[in-house]
Parts: C-alpha cells; structure tokens; sequence
C-alpha cells in the first residue's frame, strides 16, 4: 500500500504528541524518555522527509513497541493515577503510531464515520 499524506501528516502530529509530553529530557539512551525520543524523532523526521516506508520493519519500531506494552512512561501523563487521562495522553498516541506505522493502516476519524454504512453494504 502507498503511504499516503494523510499517514506521513498523522505520524508526525502523534510523534508531537509524544515529544511534548517528553519535552526536557535529552535524547540519549540511558533512559526510557531518551530511547522514546530517539524514536519519535527518528519517525517523525522520516515522514517529514517522505522516505517512511509503510508499514515500517517491526525491529525498527523496538522502542515504541516495548514502551507502549510496557507502559514505562505513562507516569508523564497529566494525571498518572487516572488511567483515562494515560489512556488519552499517552496510550492512544503511541497506539496510533503503531497501527500507522508497524501495519500501515489509517486511522480511523470521526470525518469518516458517516461512510461506513455505505461500506457495509
């Protein structure tokens, strides 16, 4: 499947999403907030650049993936001990990156709600 500019432009706002939350902490690899940003930088700077394949190898993704299971930095949340504010601040951001990049799918929106019935049938 093509990438598609709504993929690369849904990419880079959930990498944004992500980097603010993670805003003050430098990109290095001795912490988990160091390895995320390394990562949301490395995918965020490829969709920018239009050579993100899609979906993108799964060993790529390794950071993303064990943090977003692991829910290591879900503590950034604005309300950590609210697991519907981690859901939101955090969670859904790296789940959305995940099924754009990992499998290459879009995202679902609710400007594409109204055609689904018509899909249906």
């Amino acid at each position: 499947m093509p990438n598609t500019n709504e993929q690369r432009l849904d990419i880079i706002s959930n990498c944004n999403l992500l980097l603010t939350k993670l805003h003050g902490y430098q990109s290095t690899d001795n912490r988990p907030e160091g390895r995320m940003i390394a990562q949301l930088t490395w995918l965020k700077e490829r969709a920018e650049n239009h050579d993100l394949p899609l979906p993108v190898k799964p060993e790529m993704l390794g950071t993303l993936r064990y943090i977003y299971m692991d829910g290591t930095l879900n503590f950034h949340a604005s309300n950590p001990k609210d697991s519907e504010c981690v859901y939101w601040e955090m969670e859904m951001p790296m789940d959305r990156l995940l099924s754009l990049a990992k499998h290459g799918r879009l995202l679902i929106k609710s400007e594409y709600l109204k055609f689904i019935p018509s899909c249906i049938d």
